[in-house]
C-alpha cells in the first residue's frame, strides 16, 4: 500500500482533518487489478474574522482598557494566534493567544500621534491557525479617539483690577474677562458673576465676558466701597461641564460732580442807569456739589446775555465789604474777606461772555453762592429791550451745570 496526501483549498467549509481510503484502478500499461491507498485530507480554508473593523476609544483612557477583542472562527485542531501591524500599531498591544487589543499608552485628542494626525489610528490584525503552509487572515481596523472634557477654562488673569470714575452711565464698559480652554473641538465659554454684586451695579455679557455698568446709582464714590466681584467661567464640555472662578476688583475714583443752580427769581423790572442785582436778595440760590470734593480749583462761573445784549451793558461784581465772608475785588482778583478765592474776566462791547469768574482751591460752594449774590447788571441804552441773562457753572472736568436764567425788562 501507499500514502497519498491531498489538499483542498478555499472550499469555505471548516472540517476536521480526515483520512479516507481510495480504491485505485490501473488502466493500461499491462498492469491490471485494483490498488488501495490511504488519503489524508487537511482543511486549509482561510480564517474568518468576525469582530468589528471600526471602534472608538475616549482620550486619556488607561492602558488597561480593552480596545477590541478580536473574534475569529475557531479552526478544529488548530491553535489561533494574533499579531498587529500597520502604521499606528506601535500604540497598541495584542494578546497573541486571545486577540485582545489594549492601549499601550493613553491617547490625547488635543495632541494626536497617529500617522495622519487626525485621531484616526489604523492597524492591521493578523490571525493565523498554524497551518502547515502559513495562511494568515488580515483585517484592517480603524480606531477613532474621541474627545472628553479634560480641560477646564483658564482665566488669563484670575485677579483683575479695574478703576473707573464714579457715576458712569449704565452700559459703560468696565473691562473684559479673558479665558481660554484647551479642549478640542473648541468649547463655548459662558461668563457669570456669582458674588459681590448684591446691588446689581454690574452686569457681564455671558458670551463675551465684558463687564459693564448696570446701575449708575450704585457707583457713588462717597458711599460705596470698592467692589470685589466673584466671577465664573464655564465650558459646555461633555459629559460634565467644567468651570473656574476668579476675582474682579472694581474701584471708583472721585469725580467733581455736576453743579446745580437753584433758582433765580424772574422776571424783574430794571430802570435805566440803576445798579441791579442779578440775584434778588429774596431769591432761593443753592449750589450743590460733591461734599467730598470741596476743592473748587478751576471751577468757572460764566454770566452771559443770550438775548437783547447791548454793547454798553455792564455785568460786574459789587463789593459788600472786606470783612470775613464778604466779597470784594481788587484788580482782577476776587476775595472773600482776606482770602483770594479766584479771578475774573469782564468782557466789554460785543464780546461774549460778559463775565467769567475762575475760582481757586480756596473757594467752596458757599463762596460761589456769595459771589453770585454780588453780581450786578447795569444798562445804559436800549430801553424797552428785555435782556435774557444766563448763569452756568463748569467744573475742572468740563462738566456743566444747568443754566439759570434771569429776564430783565429795561424801562
Amino acid at each position: 500500500g501507499a500514502d497519498l496526501e491531498v489538499r483542498v483549498f478555499n472550499d469555505h467549509i471548516v472540517e476536521e482533518t480526515e483520512t479516507v481510503t481510495l480504491m485505485l484502478t490501473g488502466l493500461g500499461g499491462g498492469i491490471a487489478g485494483n490498488l488501495t491507498a490511504t488519503v489524508t485530507m487537511t482543511d486549509d480554508d482561510p480564517i474568518v474574522i468576525i469582530s468589528p473593523t471600526v471602534v472608538s476609544v475616549a482620550e486619556n483612557s488607561s492602558n488597561s482598557l480593552i480596545v477590541l477583542d478580536v473574534d475569529a472562527a475557531a479552526v478544529p485542531g488548530r491553535t489561533l494566534t494574533y499579531s498587529l501591524s500597520g502604521p499606528d500599531a506601535v500604540f497598541f498591544d495584542i494578546n497573541p493567544a486571545t486577540g485582545i487589543i489594549t492601549l499601550r499608552n493613553s491617547l490625547d485628542f488635543e495632541t494626536p500621534t497617529d500617522q495622519g494626525g487626525d485621531n484616526t489610528y489604523r492597524i492591521t490584525v493578523a490571525a493565523n491557525a498554524s497551518f502547515a503552509i502559513p495562511r494568515p487572515t488580515l483585517q484592517n481596523v480603524t480606531i477613532n479617539v474621541t474627545p472628553v472634557n479634560d480641560n477646564g477654562p483658564v482665566l488669563v488673569d484670575d485677579s483683575l483690577v479695574f478703576v473707573i470714575p464714579e457715576n458712569l452711565p449704565a452700559g459703560t464698559m468696565v473691562g473684559d474677562i479673558l479665558a481660554t480652554d484647551g479642549d478640542l473641538p473648541r468649547e463655548v465659554l459662558t461668563y457669570s458673576i456669582i458674588g459681590g454684586n448684591a446691588s446689581n451695579a454690574f452686569s457681564v455679557d455671558a458670551a463675551t465676558g465684558r463687564i459693564a455698568v448696570a446701575d449708575t446709582t450704585q457707583l457713588n464714590f462717597e458711599t460705596t466701597t470698592p467692589y470685589t466681584l466673584q466671577i465664573r467661567v464655564t465650558d459646555n464640555g461633555s459629559p460634565t461641564p467644567r468651570s473656574t472662578d476668579g476675582i474682579v476688583s472694581v474701584s471708583l475714583t472721585n469725580v467733581l460732580e455736576t453743579h446745580t443752580i437753584t433758582t433765580l427769581n424772574q422776571p424783574d423790572i430794571y430802570r435805566l442807569g440803576q445798579a441791579f442785582s442779578l440775584v434778588s436778595p429774596d431769591a432761593t440760590l443753592k449750589i450743590s456739589d460733591d461734599v467730598h470734593s470741596p476743592d473748587f480749583l478751576g471751577v468757572k462761573l460764566t454770566v452771559s446775555t443770550s438775548r437783547g445784549h447791548s454793547a454798553r451793558d455792564i455785568i460786574s461784581i459789587v463789593k459788600n465789604g472786606d470783612s470775613a465772608g464778604q466779597i470784594f475785588t481788587k484788580g482782577t482778583k476776587v476775595f472773600q474777606g482776606s482770602i483770594q478765592i479766584g479771578t475774573f474776566v469782564a468782557a466789554k462791547g460785543k464780546k461774549h461772555p460778559d463775565l467769567v469768574v475762575i475760582f481757586n482751591s480756596n473757594a467752596n460752594a458757599e463762596a460761589l453762592e456769595s459771589v453770585m449774590r454780588r453780581l450786578s447788571f447795569r444798562a445804559k441804552d436800549q430801553v424797552g429791550v428785555a435782556r435774557t441773562l444766563q448763569m452756568q457753572i463748569t467744573n475742572l472736568a468740563g462738566i456743566e451745570s444747568n443754566v439759570a436764567t434771569r429776564i430783565i425788562n429795561v424801562l
